[in-house]
């Protein structure tokens, strides 16, 4: 079986686990300092980008966004970052 067969209800199971979201302080070193920061779980980008700063953190990773980065799922739930900033490839 393949990865991509996998994804449908892998995605299903996120959708139908519980959203989890807070805020906390998170430090992006001395030029963006600390900032206010969303920290929640992979589902909580279901049919959405959401902007940075925020932390997607999971059982076995965590990902961070930074301000000035946008993140969301594609489509086999991977987290795709991209960068707010046109001048940025």
């Amino acid at each position: 079986m393949r990865f991509a067969d996998l994804s449908p209800g892998i995605m299903e199971a996120e959708r139908d686990a519980e959203t989890h979201q807070t805020n906390r302080v998170v430090y992006f070193g001395p030029t963006l300092g600390e900032r206010e920061t969303r920290i929640l779980n992979r589902t909580g980008l279901l049919s959405r980008t959401l902007e940075g700063p925020l932390v997607v953190e999971e059982f076995d990773t965590t990902v961070v966004v930074p301000p000035g980065w946008s993140a969301s799922l594609e489509n086999f739930g991977s987290i795709m970052l991209r960068s707010l900033d046109p001048s940025v490839a």
